[in-house]
């Protein structure tokens, strides 16, 4: 169409119609010649055509090509077409039409160019100076050249052959502009979009030197391919920066106002100078990759994209962030997580070398899927970290405030691999988390699920604050735990034998555990152990003498290595201790409830109780096992002895009933196993309904008391019987001749009762030859003295006598008064 124009416009020089409107055609050719280079001032040639241009004027310039023509003085015309050469427009031109400049011409603005409607230009247009406005330029196959000044368009459209530089002054656009080529920024240059204005970059665009991107408020360039911006861009508020298409553009960072926007779609963005940013979008495969801080209001990142971050970058999330994509440090980034913001990651963070996360006060971060730091996180006062999924791996550990809380749910699992120090902590769902290295002190409360998990390995877990531990807390190799407050472990514990636990406070262990590690109570504190009937097994116990341990719910210990209970030791409604290993209970046991509490010494144990004990169940010591009585016991059913047994105080078998405080119709003391031993120390004593000594040995001083004692073992002892006794055929006395011929003690009969005692079994004698030598023809030691005697002994001779005392050099005769058996002397 403009083709037509022009040569319509050739055909006449100067074309007047019958009303104002005129068409006027400057031929410079004709005018000034064809002379390469050579300049014509158009000025004169106006007024030629009769005076000054007015608004109604078309005016064609015919020009040579390259031939400068010159306009010096203000010219206003209706449209303008320049045919061919170079048109300079020195002096201001206000065209209210369509501006149209050649395949062939150009036009040089060194004044302000005003136009109402288009600037269409298949030539070029170098603007050096003034303010020009249009109100839309098309440039087709054009060259478009900013050198200084200024030009305003209300709307653009530049093809893919047309080329854009600006290298100095200021392009301004307005309306909606399309760029098809790459505008090309240098020096000063400044690719400004004016408020509410929209640029489409298809080629994209670079902006080198000190050339900047200026968007007005609520201005839109949306960069459609790789571009590079070497100065910050400037964004009023509400203006948006959008990157798309697969773009890969380099930003010398990003200067946002209120409610700035540098949105990404499928596109990568790379910030490698200081940024900030309202809102930070990210869609499709989208990478934002910062190099330097970038704060940010609202950040969204889709599942599909990515943001890294290197060197010393920071992402500083001022407000709230929703990231479904992975964060990727390296170096020393770090994402800061401002005071009173909420971030939601629930694409996980990949932190490493000296890269980290730091969450100020009174945030909420969210975590979700794998996330791995190699170096600290910090979490400021009153804030919040919800890891909801994935794996956590923390190896240099994390540092928060006392009032911070951490939580775990779903499957998130949290591996602590350093020094570390903790707020409040919750465990929900089948999450885990695993102390695997360092010192983690939790300041706060700490809650494990019942489907959740607590593991501690080669690290240490320090609960300064009240516990529930609903699943079993597992202590593995070389670890400690240290309890100081009220800690409920419902599922039990599991330790391993290097580890160790310290109880400072109250623990309640309320399901069957295997502690096979030290477990230290300390001074003040108190182990319960219970539950509904559970077995604990202890290994290394540790208890302060001011410390308690329970027993209670009807649940036994076992007690398999050295235990050291030195403080109270308490049996409650039914519960039972099993001792395997060495135990010292130096304060007691006391057992209460309705229910009786047994105590059962195992094949391997060996236990002394130091003080007074009141025990209302049975006490077993089963075949090679050994129990000390060295404080007063009232026990409430049976004393049962089949491994070594040692009474320095008084011990009643009463068959009380602690609840209603009833006598039980028996009470008992049996010893039945050949290998069992009982001895009795002065001051020792056995108190019971029934005494039945079926087999083994009973040795040393000692007193029994009860209605019946039978005594069917080895009585190496001299015992002081209250009641009545049967020496049975199976028993058999020791009298000790060399032990009263040689000793300081004087010989006293093996078994004194205050009741009748029938007789019957042997006496072993023991005499060496030179004890046989200093004894005279005769001599009578008492063996067995009562109320009433009845019955016959047999003699026996030690298996270390002379030969002459074993052919019957003894013999057993009784009293006139049947109230005692004496061994007679028959040399």
């Amino acid at each position: 169409m403009y083709r037509k124009v022009l040569l319509l416009a050739f055909i006449a020089t100067i074309f007047i119609f019958t009303s104002e409107a005129r068409t006027v055609t400057l031929d410079g050719v004709k005018a000034c010649g064809a002379t390469l280079g050579a300049t014509c001032k158009l000025d004169s040639m106006m007024k030629l055509l009769g005076g000054t241009l007015s608004k109604a004027d078309d005016v064609i310039i015919k020009g040579a090509k390259n031939m400068v023509y010159t306009v010096t003085s203000p010219i206003v015309c209706h449209s303008m077409n320049v045919t061919q050469g170079v048109l300079a427009l020195n002096a201001k031109a206000d065209v209210s039409g369509n501006i149209y400049i050649a395949n062939d011409a150009s036009i040089i603005i060194n004044a302000d160019l005003l136009s109402n409607a288009n600037l269409n230009v298949d030539g070029s247009v170098i603007v050096k100076a003034g303010s020009s406005l249009v109100n839309k330029l098309n440039c087709n196959s054009c060259a478009l050249n900013l050198q200084g000044g200024s030009l305003a368009v209300n709307g653009l459209v530049a093809d893919a052959s047309s080329t854009c530089s600006v290298v100095g002054g200021t392009i301004k656009h307005a309306g909606e502009c399309v760029y098809n080529t790459i505008p090309k920024c240098s020096g000063s240059g400044i690719f400004a979009v004016d408020a509410n204005a929209n640029v489409v970059l298809n080629s994209g665009i670079t902006c080198l030197d000190k050339s900047v991107l200026n968007l007005g408020s609520k201005a839109t360039v949306d960069i459609k391919a790789d571009s590079n911006i070497v100065n910050a861009i400037n964004l009023n508020t509400d203006a948006v920066v959008k990157v798309s298409n697969n773009a890969d553009c380099v930003f010398s960072g990003i200067k946002g106002a209120t409610g700035s926007v540098l949105a990404v779609a499928d596109a990568n963005v790379h910030l490698n100078a200081p940024s900030t940013c309202h809102y930070v979008t990210l869609d499709g495969l989208s990478n934002v990759k910062l190099t330097s801080d970038c704060a940010v209001t609202d950040l969204k990142a889709s599942a599909t994209s990515t943001i890294d971050l290197s060197k010393t970058a920071k992402l500083d999330i001022k407000k709230i962030a929703n990231c479904d994509s992975k964060l990727n440090l390296n170096d020393q980034a770090v994402v800061l997580v401002n005071a009173n913001a909420n971030a939601n990651i629930n694409g996980g963070i990949k932190c490493l070398g000296q890269s980290t996360v730091k969450v100020l006060d009174n945030c909420n971060l969210n975590l979700a899927k794998d996330c791995h730091f190699d170096n600290v996180v910090s979490v400021g006062s009153k804030s919040n970290i919800n890891l909801n999924a994935g794996t956590c791996n923390l190896n240099s550990g994390i540092v928060a405030s006392a009032d911070a809380s951490i939580k775990l749910n779903d499957k998130s699992v949290c591996n602590i691999l350093k020094d570390s120090n903790l707020g409040k902590v919750d465990l929900t769902s089948t999450s885990a988390i695993n102390i695997n290295g360092g010192k983690t002190v939790i300041a706060g409360t700490y809650n494990c699920g019942k489907q959740a998990l607590t593991s501690v390995t080669n690290g240490q877990l320090w609960l300064k604050s009240d516990a529930n531990i609903n699943s079993a807390l597992d202590i593995n190799a070389n670890s400690k735990v240290t309890l100081d407050k009220t800690c409920k472990l419902i599922g039990g514990v599991k330790a391993d034998a290097s580890a160790q636990i310290d109880i400072n406070g109250d623990c309640h262990v309320l399901a069957p555990s295997d502690i096979k590690s030290i477990c230290n109570v300390n001074s003040g504190s108190t182990l319960n152990l219970g539950g509904d009937s559970c077995i604990h097994s202890i290994h290394n116990l540790n208890a302060d003498a001011k410390a308690i341990v329970n027993v209670n719910g009807g649940s036994t210990v076992k007690l398999e290595g050295v235990a050291d209970i030195n403080g109270k030791c308490n049996l409650i409604d039914g519960s039972n201790m099993h001792i395997n290993g060495l135990t010292n209970i130096k304060s007691g046991i006391q057992a209460t409830g309705s229910a009786t509490s047994d105590i059962v010494i195992g094949k391997t144990g060996t236990c002394k109780i130091l003080a007074d004990s009141n025990i209302n169940g049975n006490v077993i010591v089963n075949t090679g096992g050994k129990l000390d009585l060295n404080g007063k016991c009232n026990l409430g059913t049976s004393l049962q002895n089949s491994g070594v047994l040692t009474i320095t105080k008084p011990c009643v078998i009463n068959s009380v009933n602690s609840a209603s405080n009833t006598v039980k119709s028996t009470s008992t003391f049996v010893q039945n196993n050949a290998n069992a031993v009982c001895n009795m120390v002065a001051g020792g004593s056995i108190d019971a309904k029934t005494i039945n000594f079926v087999s083994g040995t009973v040795k040393g001083v000692g007193a029994l008391k009860c209605d019946t004692c039978n005594l069917g073992n080895r009585v190496d002892a001299n015992l002081n019987i209250v009641g009545n006794v049967n020496l049975q055929p199976t028993a058999t006395v020791v009298a000790n001749v060399d032990s009263s011929i040689n000793g300081a003690t004087k010989f006293v009969p093996m078994v004194v009762a205050s009741g009748s005692a029938t007789v019957d079994g042997a006496v072993e004698v023991v005499c060496s030859a030179d004890t046989w030598a200093k004894i005279d023809a005769g001599a009578a030691f008492k063996v067995v003295s009562a109320a009433n005697v009845k019955g016959s002994l047999d003699v026996k001779a030690s298996a270390n006598a002379s030969a002459n005392v074993k052919a019957n050099a003894w013999s057993v005769v009784g009293s006139p008064c049947n109230c005692e058996y004496v061994l007679k002397c028959n040399k």
